[in-house]
């Protein structure tokens, strides 16, 4: 669903995950008022941050409370499920 690039403080390679549907749903869960739609119709960092703290405690790559990922975490990110920017066709169709 998304694919994170994370640079964790003291580490010196980066770290790169799929959040999965999981993630998503644990985020939503813990979350007052997410949910999968409102991510994607008004897409924040925090959330990011969010649904990439879920896949970083689930794949085992970070250790620590949603606080300390923001604090220590920086990532970059893409929309990896269908019908996302990256699927679409940049060329103009035929007239």
């Amino acid at each position: 669903m998304f694919d994170f690039k994370l640079s964790i403080d003291g580490q010196d390679a980066q770290v790169e995950l799929t959040a999965t549907s999981r993630d998503v749903l644990m985020w939503e869960k813990t979350t007052k008022g997410a949910s999968f739609a409102k991510l994607e119709a008004d897409l924040k960092i925090g959330d990011l941050y969010g649904v990439a703290y879920r896949a970083a405690v689930r794949k085992g790559v970070f250790a620590g409370t949603l606080d300390d990922f923001q604090l220590k975490v920086d990532m970059e990110f893409e929309d990896t499920k269908p019908g996302s920017d990256g699927d679409k066709d940049p060329t103009q169709p035929a007239r």
